[in-house]
C-alpha cells in the first residue's frame, strides 16, 4: 500500500496533530520524486538537464570548471567526465523545488507511451500523498497550478492550444512561462510578480499584432479597444489591467529600481490576474486570427485553407 492508498486519519503527522507547512511538504515530496529519476539513461540525463538550464537560466548546469570541460573534450575521458557533471547536475536539481518539476517535465518527454503512462500514475501517486495540498496537478505530461476548473479549461489550456498555432509565438511565449511561474510560485510574492510581468508582456504582445504598432501597452489601449470593438461598457477593462501590471512589467528598470521594490503580491491577486490575461487574449483572438489570415492571403495570393 502506498502512501497515497493510507485512510485520512491513518498518516503520522494526522495522528500526532503535526501541522506540516506548505514549504515542508514541498521539501518532503520532492526527496521521495528522487526514485522516478533511477533508471535515466545518460542521453535522457543530458536532456533533462539542458531542459531545466533553458527553463531556469541556470547558467551553472552543463557548464563545469575548466579542468572539467577539458577532460569533458578528451576521447578517453570524455564520455566518463560528461556522465560525471550530468550526474551533479541531477542530484543539484533534484534539491530544488520549481527545478524538480520542470525535471519531471522532462523525463516524460523522453520516454515512450507506456513509460509515460506509468510514470504519470507515480506522479499523481506523490501528489496524493503529500501531507497537504501542494496546490498543483498533474495534466498531459506537465504540471499545472490547481485553480478553478472550468476557468483554467476557458482561459487557459484553450488559450494555449490555439496560441500554438503559427503567427502567435511572441504571444505564446511570455504566456507559458507566466504560467510555469504561476503554477510553481505558491506564496512566493516575487515569483508571483514575475509571473504577472509576463502575463503583462503576452497581452502588450497582442495589441503589438492587433495594432501593427511596436508601441507599449499603455500608448495602445485605445487602439485595441476600437481594434476588438469592445462596447462602451467594457471599455473600461484595459485601463485598471495595464495600471496594475505595470506596477510589476517596468519595475524591473533601472529607474523604477531606484523607486523601491515592487510592491508585495498575494496568490489570489496574481490568480485574478491570470484568469484576467486569459480573458483578454480570449477576446482577441477572433481579430488575430483574421489579420494573420489576412497576411498569408497576401503572401501567397490565395485565401487560407484550413
Amino acid at each position: 500500500m502506498s502512501c497515497a492508498d493510507v485512510p485520512s486519519g491513518e498518516r503520522f503527522h494526522e495522528r500526532m496533530g503535526l501541522r506540516i507547512p506548505q514549504e515542508e511538504a514541498r521539501r518532503r515530496f520532492v526527496a521521495r520524486v528522487a526514485g522516478l529519476f533511477d533508471q535515466m539513461t545518460p542521453t535522457q540525463k543530458e536532456r533533462i538537464v539542458k531542459k531545466v538550464a533553458f527553463e531556469t537560466g541556470d547558467l551553472r548546469l552543463g557548464a563545469g570548471p575548466k579542468h572539467l570541460e577539458q577532460q569533458m573534450a578528451l576521447p578517453l575521458y570524455g564520455k566518463l567526465a560528461r556522465q560525471v557533471k550530468a550526474d551533479a547536475d541531477v542530484a543539484s536539481i533534484l534539491s530544488d523545488w520549481e527545478q524538480t518539476l520542470i525535471a519531471i517535465e522532462a523525463l516524460y518527454g523522453c520516454m515512450s507511451a507506456g513509460q509515460q503512462q506509468e510514470l504519470s500514475h507515480r506522479v499523481h501517486g506523490l501528489l496524493q500523498g503529500a501531507e497537504v495540498d501542494l496546490g498543483i496537478a498533474w495534466r498531459d505530461g506537465r504540471f499545472w497550478r490547481k485553480g478553478a476548473r472550468l476557468l483554467d479549461e476557458a482561459l487557459v489550456h484553450d488559450e494555449l492550444d490555439w496560441l500554438a498555432g503559427p503567427g502567435f509565438a511572441a504571444i505564446r511565449r511570455p504566456f507559458a512561462h507566466g504560467l510555469r511561474l504561476y503554477r510553481v510560485a505558491g506564496s512566493d510574492s516575487e515569483m508571483l510578480k514575475s509571473a504577472v510581468a509576463s502575463m503583462y508582456e503576452a497581452v502588450e504582445a497582442m495589441a503589438k499584432l492587433l495594432t501593427e504598432s511596436d508601441r507599449d501597452l499603455s500608448a495602445l489601449k485605445d487602439q485595441v479597444v476600437k481594434a476588438l470593438g469592445l462596447p462602451r461598457e467594457l471599455r473600461a477593462v484595459l485601463d485598471p489591467y495595464v495600471a496594475y501590471g505595470s506596477r510589476f512589467r517596468h519595475a524591473d528598470s533601472a529607474v523604477d529600481s531606484a523607486r523601491g521594490t515592487r510592491p508585495h503580491l498575494g496568490e489570489a491577486e496574481a490568480e485574478f490576474y491570470v484568469y484576467l490575461t486569459g480573458l483578454l487574449l480570449r477576446l482577441g483572438r477572433g481579430k488575430l486570427e483574421h489579420i494573420r489570415d489576412d497576411a498569408e492571403e497576401d503572401r501567397t495570393g490565395q485565401p487560407r485553407t484550413q
